[in-house]
């Protein structure tokens, strides 16, 4: 092999490094926001609702409510009822609103608020489908008065994460991999939290399913090839 040849090698096998690297960005399967529907409930595998406990099953919301000055906040709420509120902030920007109590949204942010006995605001994620992805979420004091809420998700009514949100501004964020099957349901809830009230209790609310892409097989050839090369070419003349 040739000098030139051997300069080159290295390169090639960094390029075939940088094409695994690019080929690993993460593919959205389900996303709250991008997927939050104002005219379907259900929408797709998402269900927007309540519970009166995290053992009862959630009941549909069927009717609407805005919030924010220009309506920004759309939601969902129970029959006859404002509370409790699975919402989202529509827009590109983060929105302040309310008199005597500022909520702060961010952009494309879900804000989930219990009821006023005790229920929990609930969405609902159904696999349609058997998948491995991982999951993250992250809850969100968004009430300056200072939010109060305890915030919990169930996989097939079992409990996965539970914590409180104790503050404006808190966050509780959560991430695993989740091997889900078809029928398999994830439960999102916000409940009234220490205090029992649910006051100032609007809470920020992120969900997302990903997936990595694996690399196209001719990457890994070129990877494979290249470094067999370099190993080539290092092993000691006889």
């Amino acid at each position: 092999m040739n000098p030139t040849t051997l300069k080159t090698l290295p390169r090639l096998v960094l390029a075939a490094f940088a094409c695994c690297a690019t080929s690993h960005a993460a593919t959205i399967l389900a996303d709250f926001a991008a997927d939050f529907s104002t005219t379907s409930n259900p929408s797709g595998p998402w269900t927007y609702g309540s519970r009166t406990t995290l053992g009862a099953s959630p009941t549909l919301s069927t009717d609407h409510s805005s919030y924010g000055a220009n309506s920004e906040i759309l939601a969902w709420n129970p029959a006859g009822t404002l509370w409790p509120i699975v919402g989202l902030n529509t827009t590109g920007s983060t929105v302040e609103f309310g008199t005597g109590t500022i909520i702060v949204s961010a952009a494309r942010q879900g804000l989930l608020h219990p009821g006023p006995t005790g229920d929990f605001a609930n969405v609902r994620y159904t696999a349609a489908s058997d998948f491995t992805a991982d999951l993250f979420v992250q809850f969100s004091g968004l009430d300056r008065s200072g939010t109060t809420t305890d915030v919990h998700i169930l996989l097939n009514g079992q409990s996965l994460f539970s914590d409180i949100i104790n503050t404006f501004g808190a966050i509780a964020t959560f991430t695993t991999t989740l091997h889900l099957t078809q029928g398999d349901l994830l439960d999102f809830a916000v409940g009234t939290g220490s205090n029992g009230t649910y006051f100032a209790d609007s809470t920020g609310f992120f969900a997302t399913l990903s997936t990595s892409d694996t690399p196209e097989p001719g990457t890994w050839g070129l990877l494979t090839l290249g470094l067999a090369a370099i190993t080539a070419t290092r092993r000691p003349r006889t």
